[in-house]
């Protein structure tokens, strides 16, 4: 099977500029890896908000970009390719994820992040809609930003959370509400990211049925991986990082569609951030062509 790469060029849901760039950076290095790239831009007249009082932040430009992602991913898979969307911040994962949910609508998803994005415009401290994705997609309030979709959500009940540690308070209640399954760093510390993800493609995937994944680089230790908009200490160390893709990589032909988001060039040190993201990218894409 062939691999479709979509550069989400987007960082509308972050206050933080810059996540932009990571969607280019990480093309690039599919591009060399003879991937075929397709780059999704917001409208060049958008001026963008940081207003902290304003809790929809860029809404209306937000939904435009995940509606021309959405449908960028949906052709991708129409046309038997297995799609990977690189970024960006995470708002985009409302466009792709829900692609691949309209696509086949029997779709767990496993959402790495040291977030658990489960904020909704009444709940959000920041208003930065990059902390929304996942209460969106699984249909928990949100609904202003996925106008464009008109399928059924993303089941709460086969959602997992990897790698979580910061969570706003109103956010934890929210989680709690909809059932979905979090797996703290504690919890990873304590069963192992083996017993972990076993655990996690156990409830995703629902008897083995299909699952969209969704990596966010800071789920990853912010003292390891310090480009992206929002860091966070005491995260995945980079062996849990390489034993989470590793696993993925050994269950490719359970997995339906890929993100790998919040890379942001502008906050890494000498490359390594970027070394991480590669790397992460590239052995995708290797598993990818080898999956029948």
């Amino acid at each position: 099977m062939k691999a479709i790469v979509f550069g989400a060029c987007i960082d509308l849901g972050c206050h933080i500029d810059g996540a932009r760039w990571g969607a280019d950076a990480l093309a690039e290095t599919a591009e060399k890896a003879g991937a075929e790239c397709r780059m999704v831009y917001p409208s060049p007249s958008v001026i963008k908000s940081t207003d902290p009082q304003d809790h929809r932040k860029n809404e209306a430009e937000i939904n435009h970009f995940n509606e021309q992602l959405y449908h960028e991913v949906r052709r991708g898979i129409q046309e038997n390719r297995f799609p990977i969307t690189v970024g960006g911040d995470h708002a985009a994962a409302i466009g792709s994820a829900l692609a691949a949910k309209e696509e086949n609508n029997d779709l767990g998803i496993i959402w790495i992040d040291a977030h658990t994005d489960y904020n909704t415009p009444a709940s959000t401290i920041t208003g930065n809609v990059h902390g929304f994705p996942l209460a969106c997609i699984t249909g928990y309030d949100c609904a202003d930003f996925r106008t464009f979709f008109h399928g059924t959500c993303y089941d709460p009940k086969r959602t997992v959370v990897i790698g979580a540690r910061s969570i706003d308070e109103q956010e934890a209640v929210n989680v709690k509400d909809a059932g979905i399954t979090v797996f703290t760093m504690p919890d990873i510390h304590r069963l192992g990211m083996q017993q972990i993800m076993q655990e996690a493609f156990q409830i995703a995937g629902n008897d083995h049925g299909q699952i969209h994944v969704s990596y966010d680089i800071d789920a990853i230790d912010s003292a390891l991986a310090p480009g992206v908009s929002t860091p966070v200490a005491a995260g995945l160390t980079l062996e849990e990082a390489q034993q989470t893709n590793t696993y993925f990589m050994q269950h490719i032909a359970q997995i339906s569609s890929y993100d790998l988001v919040e890379f942001n060039p502008e906050y890494d040190q000498n490359g390594k951030t970027k070394a991480i993201a590669d790397r992460l990218l590239l052995d995708l894409l290797h598993a990818v062509s080898s999956k029948h």
